[in-house]
């Protein structure tokens, strides 16, 4: 992530999208430090915001659901750069992300300046499945479970509060972060050995 960060803060002004080197840095942030899908953040109207308590509402999402999904302080002062350099008006109607003709930005697009930060920031799948801006997603919801197991808090009370952070349905959409690697993440695999040692089994490397 911290690769990401340099490319995205040092992107140039191009004259074909005169506000991308703006809304690359606040877009990538905003999904990865909210867990946001793609789209949820694409479609973000300015009023959507409120910058002054840090909330953003999420309308209409996945399953016709509406959320409130608090910032952290440091996303929330970005957010206030980011309407400062954009001259937003933040009482009218508009995308926060708006597109070069003031329209959705297309997801396809946005993918396409992703990889392009990806290469320059040197991180190649190593296989031919290429990282998705949907995956920030996944790394904001194993980060946080990361997070909360390192301060000692209960998985089995955390992981409610997640589901409903992310906007999903179930908490079994939300369990799937605990299919991690034991290497990488063995404090959360020891926290949750006795709750789900039957759930996840061992996957073999041909697998």
């Amino acid at each position: 992530m911290s690769k990401i960060w340099l490319i995205v803060d040092d992107l140039n002004y191009s004259p074909r999208s005169k506000n991308a080197h703006f809304i690359y840095p606040m877009l990538l942030r905003m999904v990865y430090g909210c867990g946001l899908r793609i789209n949820e953040a694409l479609t973000l109207q300015k009023t959507n915001l409120n910058l002054n308590n840090g909330i953003v509402t999420v309308k209409k999402a996945k399953n016709n659901t509406t959320r409130m999904i608090p910032m952290s302080e440091s996303l929330t002062v970005y957010c206030r750069y980011y309407v400062k350099k954009m001259v937003f008006d933040m009482d009218k109607e508009g995308y926060f992300y708006p597109a070069p003709d003031g329209q959705k930005y297309n997801s396809g697009s946005i993918l396409c300046g992703f990889r392009k930060v990806l290469r320059e920031a040197g991180i190649i799948a190593s296989d031919s499945t290429n990282p998705r801006v949907h995956d920030l997603r996944h790394t904001f919801a194993v980060h946080s479970l990361e997070k909360m197991v390192s301060e000692g808090q209960d998985i089995y009370c955390t992981l409610p509060i997640l589901q409903t952070y992310m906007g999903h349905r179930d908490v079994e959409s939300t369990e799937k972060y605990l299919r991690l690697t034991s290497d990488a993440y063995s404090n959360i695999l020891n926290s949750t050995t006795t709750m789900y040692h039957d759930v996840f089994p061992e996957v073999r490397e041909d697998e």
